[in-house]
């Protein structure tokens, strides 16, 4: 049951239609445009950078994961310094062309 508590977070999106309906009422329609797009974008990098700090955390005992690679020399990092980087990634990622490969 524990586990399933962060879950009804989620539910807590369906109320961002609502939040923004009454906020469209004071803004133009531009404004609840760029509102809309940065918070779609804030949800969706913080989902990302989530994504991508499990992965690395899941695989931790595998041959060699990027957070092997980021921190060679410990294993013990703050919780920010991995939201950090992974927040990094997330925005480098979703705004770029590409990693020039």
């Amino acid at each position: 049951l524990e586990t399933c508590l962060p879950l009804t977070r989620l539910l807590r999106v369906t109320t961002m239609g609502r939040l923004a309906q009454r906020i469209d009422f004071h803004l133009s329609h531009m404004g609840s445009t760029i509102l809309t797009c940065a918070l779609g974008f804030t949800f969706a990098v913080h989902l990302a950078c989530c994504t991508w700090a499990l992965l690395g955390l899941l695989t931790w005992h595998a041959d060699e994961t990027w957070l092997e690679v980021y921190w060679p020399e410990t294993k013990d990092f703050s919780a920010w310094d991995l939201y950090v980087a992974c927040a990094y990634w997330a925005v480098v990622t979703l705004t770029s062309v590409g990693y020039g490969e």
